[in-house]
């Protein structure tokens, strides 16, 4: 059997209680936590054919750029996503960016009245709007970052819901940063759960509903220790439920120590290879005029009565799979990428993968994730 790797990127959630204080009934160590029992069972049962490796996600800024590399340097078989917790948490800094930025479009001398009312109901809502820096719409734009670099190299991903405890639970208060969270945070939570149904959608993944956990397991007072973070008892039920999941996964995959994705995972900067293109005549012209060493196999337009240049034939996208490059280059210039490459993904065998053009050079890695939000 081949060595598989699962790998988490994963929040607080994912760690010990690394707070002690007062307010606290229980404290535990890492070795309490669901990736620990995760690797401990999972080593134990398949003999160490299967390997779990935890990843803190906030790590050189949060950045997605950054979370991707260090899942990808793993090589996965399986990624498992416990994030999106600070995403959700809205407070009155969030408020003045937003109001800066509108003070700054208004014109003082249009003769309007600016209303700036202020409220935590105005927040939440200002949140589902996608006004705000933290946002529904942000937190799906980087998760499907994560979901579709390991996607179009034929990995699988598991993520895990956000839990939504009662308004009323332990006075929203999160004790370990003394934190209370707004009246309407459970509105935020759903909204940031929601947008990642249509990720799930799109390209398959697999959802793994800690709501759904928690209420056939006595409720939040069984299975939060906070406003968030899990009791131990729990941590073990999660990782039991994982457990099964990635079973189930790796029994259907079929990833061999041979598979063009091994080769891919990290930026690679293709020599010499074979490649079918895929993008307009022009950009597909430029592309391959700029990379004369690489041989490709043909390309793929959405109008396939563009004629062939450069003695490379123009092939209508249902031929895809009668190619013998097994790396698909999708070019760049597509406003709707989600759109396009769930759909190859459909169509392609799975010995192929699709790649991007500036995944083939040295990943960018920012030390902050702010340059991402402002995208």
């Amino acid at each position: 059997m081949q060595r598989k790797t699962i790998t988490i990127l994963g929040d607080s959630r994912a760690f010990d209680t690394y707070f002690y204080n007062s307010n606290y009934d229980v404290f535990y160590g890492y070795n309490k936590t669901f990736p620990y029992i995760l690797r401990r069972n999972i080593l134990l049962r398949t003999n160490g054919q299967i390997d779990v490796v935890h990843i803190p996600d906030h790590f050189r800024g949060g950045s997605v750029e950054n979370n991707i590399l260090r899942i990808a340097m793993n090589n996965p078989d399986v990624v498992i996503l416990c994030n999106g917790l600070w995403e959700t948490l809205v407070s009155k800094k969030h408020f003045i960016e937003y109001a800066n930025k509108i003070l700054e479009r208004h014109s003082t001398f249009s003769g309007k009245t600016l209303d700036l009312s202020y409220s935590s109901s105005i927040l939440a809502q200002l949140f589902l709007e996608n006004q705000l820096s933290n946002s529904p719409f942000n937190y799906r734009e980087r998760e499907k970052c994560i979901v579709s670099y390991f996607k179009r190299r034929r990995r699988q991903c598991i993520y895990m819901t956000l839990s939504v405890p009662d308004r009323d639970y332990l006075n929203r208060v999160h004790y370990a940063g003394n934190y209370r969270c707004i009246p309407e945070w459970d509105i935020c939570l759903r909204a940031v759960n929601d947008s990642i149904e249509s990720i799930a959608a799109s390209y398959g993944i697999n959802i793994l509903d800690i709501n759904q956990i928690i209420e056939k397991n006595g409720g939040p007072s069984k299975c939060l220790i906070d406003q968030w973070h899990y009791s131990t008892v729990f941590h073990e039920i999660v990782a039991e439920h994982l457990d099964s999941m990635i079973h189930e996964i790796l029994e259907q995959m079929t990833i061999g120590e041979d598979h063009i994705s091994h080769n891919f995972m990290v930026s690679e900067v293709i020599k010499e290879g074979t490649v079918t293109v895929y993008g307009t005549g022009q950009e597909s012209a430029q592309w391959i005029i700029d990379h004369p060493k690489i041989h490709v196999e043909a390309v793929i337009d959405e109008d396939p009565v563009i004629s062939s240049f450069c003695s490379i034939p123009v092939i209508d996208e249902n031929k895809i799979n009668t190619m013998k490059s097994r790396v698909i280059l999708l070019l760049t210039s597509y406003e709707n990428r989600e759109f396009v490459e769930t759909r190859l993904l459909r169509k392609l065998s799975y010995d192929k993968i699709i790649v991007y053009p500036d995944e083939l050079e040295e990943i960018n890695n920012p030390v902050s994730s702010k340059k991402f939000l402002e995208g």
